[in-house]
């Protein structure tokens, strides 16, 4: 493992810190004085490498954080600015039993080693959102910005529209607030500002943030699909008609199935059963920005030599990821996925090609979604096979290099916009009946409790001490999210 130290001024590369071999999990790295530059601040990057991989590889253990009832939707934050960097987001529909784990209608959250990074245990996150129950319809699929707020899909009629979660509370609120749900249709007072959403996807930072969702409603037909665009920059709530809405020549017709903008349009998946993948509903489609109009459908498809490729098992769930960096294609069927690779030739239209498809361990399984990793790891969830997986895709410079926020810096004279992180806190007894006490290195300015719903229930303001005590004897039995200085996170359990 590498440490790259970058003058933050230049841009330019000035030192690297190789500190050989770690272990898999949490590794301390120690950085002497003499390592950093005299003058100037830097920020960093982790270059790690790891054996190459030889074949597509399951990655994923028999931990029952994989395992859920109805998984839908998955999402995973990507961008090493957002402080909830790594964290994967998985939608579960409805209420039951997966390979012995009970699991609830609600939102998921894992981190990328497979633990609970939120102590929800097996209980979701609804967000006080009381959603349908019924398998498909919400929540359905989730998408994260680049600052790490989180998006949600709902298709039902009843609770139709796209929410946000805070990442920090899991509160759940519509974003169109005030807004009237009719059979699917949600208005602001006359003006039709979303219907039922069944994918949903992210492009863009800051004020120019903006959310793709396909619309199974604006049409007016359950068949042709609309791709709504709201340009929602860095607000959490939406009150007019979408920035755009439209269906492209070669549209999303079916309800499975995914939408994942990039940079210079959207890649579109969705089911088509054996003689479906049609130019007009095709099983993959890109639109682009610049076209207006789809320019690649499965339907047509020819590899870069000119060769027409036939999809020989077209019958899929709209499972769909794309990683625009590596210029890669996740693509599911029955049992498993297609894996292309594309680039865009000179006129801005993708040449896609075949690399190899492979079966993900059940035969005849659905795969409803697909999300990247930062490091190129492809995560696949199964709404009829009841978990998720994670796959090691092929390689030979099996090496991810991850910057650390540009925030954080370092210099001769010290460190800026970084907390001490050998700081402890203790939090007792766990579970309680009564008072919780908590003891902490730094100082201890405000304690908040939240229930799973993201609600906060109790909480203690303007403080300036190192021990302080809360009571949440008043609670009802069961699990809460302890927060401490608005950041660090216990869970407690009340007796």
């Amino acid at each position: 493992m590498d440490l790259i130290l970058i003058n933050d001024s230049t841009q330019q590369e000035v030192k690297v810190i190789t500190f050989g071999a770690n272990n898999k999990g949490a590794n301390e790295i120690l950085l002497n004085k003499t390592d950093i530059p005299e003058t100037g601040e830097f920020y960093w990057q982790l270059r790690v490498g790891a054996t190459n991989v030889s074949r597509f590889t399951k990655i994923s253990d028999n931990n029952p954080l994989y395992n859920y009832f109805a998984p839908k939707g998955i999402a995973i934050d990507k961008s090493p600015e957002s402080p909830y960097f790594g964290r994967i987001y998985i939608t579960n529909t409805m209420t039951g039993e997966s390979a012995g784990r009970a699991t609830g209608t609600g939102i998921y959250v894992m981190a990328p080693d497979a633990s609970d990074v939120t102590g929800q245990g097996n209980t979701a996150y609804t967000g006080g959102i009381t959603w349908t129950g019924v398998n498909g319809e919400g929540p359905r699929k989730v998408a994260v910005t680049s600052d790490g707020r989180v998006f949600i899909a709902d298709a039902s009629t009843t609770k139709a529209g796209i929410y946000y979660m805070n990442p920090e509370t899991f509160a759940i609120s519509s974003i169109f607030p005030n807004a009237a749900v009719t059979n699917g249709s949600v208005k602001i007072n006359s003006t039709y500002v979303c219907g039922q959403i069944v994918a949903i996807g992210t492009r863009g930072t800051g004020a120019s943030t903006q959310l793709y969702a396909v619309d199974k409603t604006a049409s007016g037909s359950t068949w042709k699909k609309y791709v709504n665009i709201y340009n929602i920059g860095t607000n959490n709530t939406w009150t007019s008609a979408p920035t755009s809405s439209a269906a492209a020549g070669s549209y999303i017709g079916n309800d499975n199935s995914s939408i994942v903008p990039v940079s210079t349009g959207y890649w579109g998946g969705q089911y088509r059963g054996a003689g479906g993948n049609t130019v007009a509903n095709p099983c993959m489609l890109y639109y682009s920005d610049s076209f207006r109009e789809t320019v690649f459908n499965s339907a047509e498809f020819k590899d870069k030599n000119g060769t027409t490729v036939t999809l020989n098992q077209v019958s899929q769930n709209g499972g769909l990821a794309v990683n625009e960096g590596q210029g890669i294609i996740a693509l599911s069927y029955n049992g498993g996925v297609y894996i292309f690779d594309y680039k865009l030739n000179k006129d801005g239209i993708p040449v896609v090609n075949p690399k190899f498809q492979h079966s993900l361990g059940v035969a005849s399984v659905t795969y409803d979604d697909f999300a990247f990793d930062y490091a190129g790891n492809l995560y696949a969830v199964s709404n009829g096979g009841k978990f998720i997986s994670a796959w090691a895709m092929p390689t030979d410079n099996n090496i991810c290099t991850t910057p650390a926020a540009r925030t954080l810096k370092v210099s001769q004279s010290g460190a800026s916009g970084i907390k001490d992180v050998k700081i402890k806190t203790s939090v007792y007894p766990n579970p309680t009946n009564g008072v919780v006490t908590i003891e902490s290195g730094d100082a201890i300015r405000t304690v908040q409790v939240f229930d799973l719903s993201g609600r906060m229930v109790n909480s203690l303001n303007n403080l300036n001490t190192n021990k302080e005590t809360i009571d949440v004897s008043n609670l009802k039995s069961g699990v809460y999210l302890l927060r401490i200085n608005g950041s660090s996170t216990v869970k407690i359990t009340r007796e």
